[in-house]
């Protein structure tokens, strides 16, 4: 059944939905404001990763503040690993990006279109994201360097190895080249398996309404999110860690354990999709990422 403000164009829920981004969007912006002008003195203006600690806190508490603004819920199962690690997860939109820094407090490695947003892409560069160009083979080696220079000074990282988003269907075939880094540093690699809910019928499911998707840019997409009621971040963390002795078999390892480990989410039937989201259809018909691995989708 369609949600009630697909019929009525000003229905309560969609007046709703306006009021929650009337007050989010600012706020959003003015917490992004003040982070930032807050932690430049703050490191004095000293490169990100000779503070790990310090970053790493202030990476935690901005990013737990940021997705309880948005209106954003994380829901744990089993426990976050501490010290320095090496973790990935799977990648279903902006939202997850938040979770995964301010849970691990680790350094993210994130697409590098992130950079060139306004004010957000300058904050991110300070508290040490790692940005990279995915179709380019040359800045994947840098990339590389970069993170085995991280891990020597003792940050933790975070990526997510599917290197596209999906609407929860399942898990994606991973990249392997961003995990020589912890092969090379003998870290075992830590990984969690994240999932949206939208607790309300009167909205859409979370696989079209919060999942990044249907050609959304980050600035689009976070607008769409204000307007939800709430939504709800589930996390499971994986029990203990996979180590290998060479990067196909640990690829291998962690795509059979996050497989097993994934829900998957609920999805609108094909002709419901193609009626209510065409942009989310054709992307679906179109999409030229790495295909879904074998298992629960």
């Amino acid at each position: 059944m369609a949600p009630s403000y697909y019929n009525k164009p000003f229905s309560p829920d969609l007046i709703a939905g306006f009021l929650r981004a009337l007050w989010r969007i600012p706020a959003a912006l003015f917490f992004i404001l003040f982070s930032f002008m807050w932690f430049i003195p703050l490191n004095n203006l000293t490169p990100v990763p000779k503070r790990g600690g310090q970053r790493k806190r202030f990476q935690r508490f901005l990013m737990s503040r940021l997705v309880r603004i948005l209106g954003v819920r994380i829901i744990r199962r089993g426990t976050c690993p501490e010290g320095q690690i090496f973790f990935i997860a799977n990648h279903l939109g902006v939202i997850d990006v938040f979770t995964v820094m301010a849970e691990t407090g680790a350094r993210l490695v994130a697409k590098e279109s992130l950079s060139r947003i306004p004010l957000f892409g300058s904050l991110m560069k300070r508290i040490g994201v790692i940005f990279i160009q995915r179709s380019s083979i040359s800045d994947m080696h840098r990339v590389s360097e970069e993170m085995s220079r991280a891990l020597a000074q003792g940050d933790s990282l975070a990526f997510f190895p599917e290197g596209t988003t999906s609407r929860g269907q399942g898990i994606r075939e991973f990249l392997g080249a961003l995990f020589l880094p912890a092969l090379g540093a003998g870290l075992p690699v830590h990984y969690g398996a994240i999932r949206f809910h939208v607790p309300s019928s009167r909205w859409p499911m979370a696989s079209v309404s919060a999942c990044q998707v249907g050609g959304a840019g980050f600035i689009k997409h976070m607008a769409l999110l204000t307007f939800l009621p709430r939504v709800e971040v589930h996390i499971t963390y994986g029990e203990t860690p996979v180590s290998a002795s060479g990067r196909k078999a640990l690829v291998r390892e962690l795509e059979d354990r996050m497989t097993a480990l994934f829900e998957p989410m609920e999805q609108l039937p094909p002709q419901e999709l193609e009626r209510l989201f065409p942009p989310v259809a054709e992307e679906s018909r179109s999409l030229k990422a790495r295909p879904f691995l074998p298992g629960k989708n």
